[in-house]
C-alpha cells in the first residue's frame, strides 16, 4: 500500500498539476492520432515536444541558468560565441533525450491506460495490482530520468558560464525563488 502510495506521489510530481491546466482552453483538445494515455492533451504535447514542464524548477529557483532562457539573454550575459555553441548543443541535447523519453513515457501511459481498457470490457480482464504498480514503477521511473535530463543540463549550463554572467542571470531568472519565497510567506499568513 505504501509503495502505491509513494508511486502515485511520484508519478503526480514529475507531471504538471491539472490545476496548472484548468484555464488554458487548448488543455483539452484532443491529440490526433495517438494512442490514450490518460493524460491530459497539454501533458501529451508537452512530452512529445521536450519542454521542461517546470521539471528543473529547483534548478532555475535556485540561481543555476538553464540552457534555453541563457541563450534568449545571450546578448545581456556577453556570451562568446564557444558559450553559444555549447548552449546551443546542450538546448539540442536535452532537447533530443527529453523527447525520446516523453515519447517512451507517453507508450507506458497508453499501456497503463489500456490495462484498464480491457477491464472496462464485458470480458471484465481487470489488471492486477502487480501489474499497475509494476506499470507505475516503469512510468515513475521514466519520469525521473526525464527530470534528471532537464535538471542536469542546469548544472552543464552553469558550468559553461563565468561567475559574473551567472550573478548577471540571477535577476533575470533566479530571482523567481525570491518571488517564491514571498509568495509562501503570504500563503502561509493568509491560511
Amino acid at each position: 500500500m505504501l509503495r502505491s502510495a509513494l508511486l502515485a506521489l511520484l508519478l503526480m510530481a514529475a507531471l504538471p498539476a491539472p490545476a496548472q491546466e484548468a484555464d488554458d482552453a487548448a488543455a483539452s483538445a484532443p491529440v490526433a492520432d495517438t494512442p490514450a494515455t490518460g493524460l491530459l492533451p497539454r501533458q501529451e504535447r508537452m512530452l512529445r515536444s521536450g519542454h521542461g514542464m517546470g521539471l528543473a524548477r529547483a534548478a532555475e529557483l535556485n540561481g543555476y541558468p538553464g540552457p534555453r532562457h541563457v541563450l534568449e539573454q545571450a546578448e545581456a550575459l556577453a556570451l562568446t560565441d564557444e558559450q553559444r555553441a555549447a548552449s546551443e548543443a546542450l538546448v539540442e541535447g536535452v532537447r533530443s533525450d527529453a523527447t525520446a523519453l516523453g515519447q517512451r513515457i507517453l507508450d507506458a501511459e497508453a499501456e497503463l491506460h489500456a490495462m484498464f481498457a480491457r477491464g472496462a470490457t464485458d470480458t471484465g480482464d481487470a489488471p492486477s495490482k502487480e501489474e499497475v504498480e509494476a506499470k507505475l514503477a516503469e512510468i515513475a521511473e521514466l519520469n525521473a530520468e526525464l527530470r534528471a535530463v532537464h535538471l542536469l543540463a542546469h548544472l552543464e549550463q552553469a558550468a559553461l558560464l563565468t561567475e559574473a554572467q551567472k550573478a548577471a542571470y540571477r535577476p533575470m531568472y533566479g530571482g523567481a525563488r525570491d518571488r517564491q519565497r514571498g509568495r509562501g510567506q503570504r500563503n502561509r499568513s493568509d491560511g
